[in-house]
């Protein structure tokens, strides 16, 4: 009795009664002492033009040359979930049932139905590398129906394939290994995929300061790294860096909002020059540069890297994806950080990485919205719970307001239970709790989600009985386009999410703001012009003088009188950002000479340096995340929202 051979196939799956269409992909067989694994994924076959008259033509077929293939992103069409196996068949073969997941871009997953097909072992083609570990058979719905034929084919022993490129900037350590004998090579034996590992550049320049803002890392990426073809290859870039604005010790910047040039999960950086604190609970790692402690800043590249591959934070373990704080607060006197630290992935995370679809997955696959409908699995979707007495209230700063402006919702958690609840320290688009949708007039729905991937930002607190915590949102683009095209009526849904294994919690809440229509043709054109350039979005969340096309978006509302207090905030944090990066402070003369609708968060970044002092010895006072209100905001009730 044969069995499938663990490692990848090639696959082929060729509806039938279709003249020009068919798919290949890859099959992976993941054979441990729990059983057998089987998920799968499908790519379209490319369609040519030849002959006279011109014909569809189907593209020659995926070469089978031993290694695990890499298929076009946008040919991306299907996930495989292998639900049974028959491997003890009287037909000679294998008889296997399968859920069938078609992927659309921005709609995620929709389950055409439990298909099955009886393989027969057959001669394989000449150019396979195992002549005996080769199979077809038909494919039927649940009817019975045959509806298409597959091949596969066993080709490598490994289930994927990856490249993981290292820079870094002058002075800065290279994650290699944890200096006991764990290093790339050990990672990927774990996950049972075909990695390589390139140090590359060593000596990349930092801006001044060397605080390197995610703006600044993305670049560094484009202009730095080796060439890559993601159709061709997965290809991660990792750089280390003396410090990182977003994070102190490292993030994972290519994603949301400060992915540059809308390919997302590509980069991720370390902060090598970030100090560690010389004090409990650090262990025997306290006071070190975390470039030079090996252990801890290998773990931490790993997790990055975990990020880039779609990974959320994990608390189940104190493996890779749990956040290094943790790790170091379970430290003991008989083992003490970084000597506690797990050296793997959680078990589902394992299974996430050895059999999540490819399209969530790959570098430039599809955007990481951790906990939202786009990254929840057909193999893995996790369990969703509301915690109790907590609910999320969610009000606009401004009920009615000029299409083309930027729409600012205050959120806040509320515990209107009798006992404490844990809850995010932070909630806002740059954490990964946050993340919502826009309903228009024509009932259309567009998405928006977290900004930035980053590695730590996962800390939480306590919300008494009868507390309420407060942030603020700034909406203008989604994963779908500009969430407020067009003038009318609109509901936003907010959903905060954390994790608390083995579920999620979860709260929601909704409001609904009114768009009015252009008042004039100046208005319009503006409108237009911030509607239709995607950079905008980013110059609001990243700021940075680099990404042209949105500054001249930015600067044409700022000609127009109507959206003018809507865009100053966010023009003068980035003037701010952009001339002092090293302090971050906004820009405060351009507030002397426009009245600017703000959100209390902007009013914050942008109060100068003795005002946030101020402010920071009477937060004890004050609810967490709740502030004043900036002299220069105004809303619906006369005051910025907190």
């Amino acid at each position: 009795m044969r069995k499938l051979r663990g490692g990848c196939w090639l696959i082929n799956v060729t509806p039938t009664g279709a003249a020009a269409e068919s798919f290949d992909g890859t099959m992976r067989v993941d054979r441990g002492a729990s059983g057998c694994t089987i998920s799968g994924d499908l790519y379209r076959r490319p369609v040519l033009t030849a002959g006279t008259p011109p014909q569809s033509v189907l593209a020659a077929p995926p070469a089978p040359d031993g290694s695990v293939p890499i298929f076009p992103i946008a040919a991306y069409v299907q996930y495989l979930r292998v639900v049974a196996i028959d491997e003890h068949s009287s037909l000679r073969g294998v008889g296997l049932k399968f859920e069938a997941w078609r992927y659309r871009p921005g709609g995620g997953w929709t389950n055409r139905g439990t298909l099955s097909a009886a393989m027969l072992w057959v001669a394989a083609p000449a150019a396979y590398p195992e002549a005996g570990h080769y199979l077809e058979g038909d494919v039927r719905s649940a009817a019975g129906a045959i509806v298409a034929r597959m091949r596969m084919g066993w080709i490598a022993p490994r289930l994927r394939r990856a490249t993981v490129e290292i820079d870094a900037a002058s002075g800065c350590e290279r994650p290699v290994d944890n200096a006991a004998g764990y290093g790339w090579a050990e990672l990927f034996d774990a996950l049972n995929w075909d990695g390589e590992v390139v140090l590359s550049d060593a000596n990349v320049q930092e801006p001044p300061g060397s605080v390197w803002s995610d703006a600044a890392l993305h670049r560094a990426m484009i202009e730095r790294r080796d060439r890559s073809d993601l159709n061709a290859e997965w290809r991660y870039h990792l750089l280390s860096v003396s410090r990182t604005q977003s994070a102190e010790r490292g993030v994972m910047y290519d994603n949301g909002g400060s992915d540059a040039n809308g390919v997302p999960r590509e980069g991720c950086a370390l902060a090598a020059a970030w100090p560690i604190p010389a004090k409990p609970p650090w262990g025997l790692a306290q006071g070190q540069r975390f470039g030079a402690a090996a252990a801890p800043f290998f773990r931490a590249a790993v997790h990055e890297l975990g990020h880039a591959f779609g990974l959320d934070h994990n608390a189940q373990d104190l493996g890779f994806m749990n956040t290094t704080e943790v790790i170091a607060g379970a430290g003991t006197a008989a083992r003490p950080f970084p000597t506690n630290i797990g050296w793997s992935f959680a078990p589902g995370d394992l299974a996430r990485l050895r059999h999540w679809p490819d399209i969530l997955v790959r570098p430039g696959g599809a955007p990481t919205h951790f906990g939202s409908p786009e990254s929840a699995s057909p193999l893995l979707a996790d369990a969703h719970a509301e915690p109790e007495g907590l609910r999320l209230q969610v009000t606009p700063l401004l009920g009615e307001l000029p299409v083309g402006a930027p729409v600012r919702i205050n959120i806040a958690l509320v515990n209107d239970g009798a006992s404490v609840q844990r809850v995010p320290a932070r909630i806002s688009l740059k954490t990964e709790f946050v993340s919502g949708r826009v309903t228009d007039p024509s009932r259309t729905v567009r998405r928006f989600s977290t900004l930035i991937a980053c590695v730590e930002d996962q800390s939480m607190r306590d919300l008494a009985p009868g507390e309420r915590f407060a942030y603020d949102l700034t909406l203008l683009r989604g994963a779908d386009g500009a969430l407020f095209p067009q003038s009318g009526l609109y509901t936003v849904e907010v959903e905060v999410g954390w994790p608390v294994p083995p579920v999620r919690m979860c709260v929601a809440g909704s409001t609904t703001v009114f768009v009015t229509g252009a008042r004039d043709a100046s208005h319009a054109a503006a409108a237009h012009r911030a509607l239709a350039t995607p950079d905008l979005h980013l110059v609001l969340v990243i700021g940075g003088d680099h990404l042209q096309d949105g500054i001249g978006a930015l600067a044409q509302t700022l000609d127009d009188d109507v959206l003018r207090p809507h865009y100053a905030a966010i023009e003068a944090k980035r003037r701010g950002a952009t001339s002092a990066p090293s302090k971050r402070r906004g820009d405060p003369r351009l507030a002397l000479r426009t009245e600017m609708i703000m959100s209390a968060s902007e009013a914050a970044k942008l109060a100068p340096a003795p005002a946030k002092a101020r402010a920071a010895r009477g937060s004890s006072k004050r609810t967490p995340g709740r502030k004043r209100p900036a002299k220069t905001s105004r809303s619906n009730d006369g005051g910025a929202t907190a």
